[in-house]
């Protein structure tokens, strides 16, 4: 049993190390990079149930590529190996938010200019995965038209608003069209191709073919010399002579023949098969998952993280909270509330943090340059605030408590909803509104791919994008290229890019 246990950790720690070094680019980079680790090479996961995870965390608050990489982990080996899993990506980068934090609070600091250029070459590598990402779940996920319109519109609806509630409504409004489709559209679909068959055969627009009779016999039409039309009879197969009307200018004449030589004739002719019955292809089932725990145990948790959340949005009315357990209950109401990930977190926190004077806004600019120039979950902004914000008592303790405040009630999320999914995912309508979803989560990969291009490149305050370098266009094809068809790993490209961006900065300075 403990070696069991001990095994799965050391696959998850072995596996997940490299991750809080590579993972550059923001969630959807990190969704791409999982899904190569661990759909391509590592086979842990369908396409089919990456895609379903990707579309519940797309559809829940708090920080998604954390989310998914801890429900992958929970899935793979249980409870306590995915909070291993979270502590042993994003700890990396959550350290050096932490001593960075701590010298700006001592003296200040800024970004230097080589750490934004490598910075550019690591996320336009991130560019080049997000797009092989979204092409590999396309072209295995999509198999319906109806699922590439909810794409397309996904897609459509997600990059024309960045509203946080675009993302579940999308995934809800996906989910809920395929289940029209299913049992009443279809119906509909069905008769009007019908009625347009009907119209076609009217007005002649579709041709008669020759029919089979019921006796046996087939009736070919031969043309005379005279555009004449003369029908030969051909007998069915019980008989052993017949006779053939051959036209001979304006006149017949009856000539014997053998079955052979009518079979040989009418041969060259196009004689309509019966169309066998085709049964339509039935619908994949869901790929088996094995959970460690029960229904029921995830149910209590979610009861956990309602009431921590109802306490959180209480305590906030209290006059003089002390800081401390006023820094984890507002990160824990901040990450249950969230829906859109980092980009909706920014503006949320910053409202919340730099207003009651916990730090001033050029800490707080300064904070989010920093974080988008390392790898791992944007939500590790916390312990950079949380250090700030109880600098004069305890700056590791206020990072611990706004660390995990703002990832508690994600985690809690995934623990309590995976094993209730588990279980209803079997059944049919669920599995409908599945197919809407993961249509609906495909589109939201491209609009990443959009997202990133347009705003990768940190050479001004509101991003460049990837376009006006040729240098960095080159890493996304490089990257696109090794590691989806010549099968690098992503490390390569990842680096390479980074070694390009510093070089743009030597010829640059």
């Amino acid at each position: 049993m403990v070696s069991a246990i001990l095994k799965k950790l050391w696959e998850i720690v072995k596996i997940y190390t490299p991750l809080g070094y590579i993972t550059f680019g923001g969630p959807n980079a990190a969704i791409a990079l999982y899904h190569e680790i661990f759909v391509v090479r590592r086979k842990w996961l369908s396409d089919s149930v990456f895609a379903e995870l990707f579309g519940i965390c797309q559809g829940l608050p708090g920080p998604g590529s954390a989310q998914m990489s801890f429900a992958i982990a929970l899935i793979r080996s249980g409870i306590f190996p995915a909070v291993v899993s979270f502590f042993v990506w994003s700890t990396p980068a959550a350290i050096i938010l932490f001593f960075g934090a701590s010298s700006i609070a001592k003296a200040g600091a800024t970004l230097p200019l080589w750490l934004s250029s490598l910075q550019n070459g690591l996320v336009s590598a991130a560019v080049g995965l997000i797009a092989l990402a979204a092409y590999r779940l396309s072209t295995k996920i999509i198999r319906t038209e109806l699922q590439r319109f909810i794409c397309l519109a996904s897609a459509i609806a997600s990059i024309c608003s960045s509203k946080p509630f675009v993302l579940p409504v999308t995934m809800v409004a996906g989910g809920l069209l395929t289940v029209f489709f299913e049992y009443w559209g279809q119906d509909w679909v069905d008769y009007g191709a019908q009625r347009w068959e009907e119209v076609k055969r009217r007005r002649g627009l579709k041709g008669d073919d020759p029919a089979v009779e019921d006796n046996g016999s087939v009736h070919s039409e031969i043309c005379t010399s005279e555009g004449e039309i003369a029908m030969a009879d051909v007998p069915s197969n019980n008989q052993e002579e017949h006779t053939t009307i051959a036209p001979i200018h304006s006149s017949i004449t009856i000539v014997p023949s053998t079955r052979e030589d009518t079979i040989s004739t009418v041969s060259r002719r196009r004689v309509p098969t019966a169309v066998p019955n085709t049964l339509p292809e039935p619908e994949p089932e869901p790929a088996p998952l094995t959970l460690t725990y029960t229904p029921r145990i995830g149910i209590v948790v979610l009861l956990v993280w309602g009431a921590i959340l109802i306490v959180s949005i209480g305590v906030r009315s209290v006059p003089r909270l002390p800081r401390a357990l006023d820094i984890f209950f507002t990160f824990y109401l901040v990450g249950a509330i969230t829906f859109g990930g980092g980009a909706v977190l920014v503006p949320l926190l910053q409202t919340w943090v730099v207003a009651p004077g916990w730090l001033t806004n050029q800490e707080f600019l300064l904070g989010f340059a920093l974080i988008n120039a390392l790898p791992g979950p944007l939500f590790n902004f916390s312990v950079y605030v949380g250090v700030l914000a109880y600098r004069k008592e305890s700056s590791i303790l206020g990072a611990l408590l706004a660390w995990a405040g703002i990832f508690l009630p994600g985690m809690l999320l995934m623990v309590g909803l995976l094993p209730i999914w588990n279980t209803l995912r079997e059944r049919r309508i669920v599995r409908v509104i599945l197919d809407g979803v993961t249509a609906g989560a495909v589109g939201l990969v491209y609009t990443g791919t959009w997202i990133l291009w347009q705003k990768a490149i940190s050479n001004k305050p509101s991003g460049a994008a990837v376009g006006a370098y040729p240098y960095y266009v080159a890493v996304v094809g490089l990257t696109f290229v090794t590691v989806g068809f010549w099968k690098w790993p992503p490390i390569v490209p990842i680096g390479l890019g980074g070694v390009i961006g510093v070089l743009q900065w030597v010829a640059a300075s």
